[in-house]
């Protein structure tokens, strides 16, 4: 599976709308093993994004449900930054 199918326009197309303009606006689907930093985790979502991905059917439809029942990825919005000065935890930066 190519990394990152799930938001390809291919794919949002057979989507329905809601779910599509989520994926459109940003979210990600982050995997649960991995540190996610700088992102809201919707859990809310995951009945949604999951049933909208089954009912698409297809391969990569029923690879994403159920990667979403099982918990294994998390749907995940990027925080925007609050100014331009926006570093990652255990960055350093010197200004003078």
């Amino acid at each position: 599976m190519k990394s990152g199918a799930y938001r390809s326009e291919e794919i949002l197309n057979q989507l329905d709308k809601e779910v599509a303009g989520l994926i459109r606006g940003g979210m990600r689907l982050a995997y649960t093993n991995q540190p996610i930093h700088g992102c809201d985790i919707h859990k809310e979502l995951v009945d949604a994004i999951a049933t909208a991905y089954a009912h698409m059917g297809g391969e990569v439809g029923e690879f994403y449900a159920g990667l979403l029942r099982k918990g294994e990825i998390v749907p995940a919005m990027p925080k925007s930054p609050a100014s331009d000065r926006y570093w990652s935890p255990g960055e350093l930066y010197y200004t003078s």
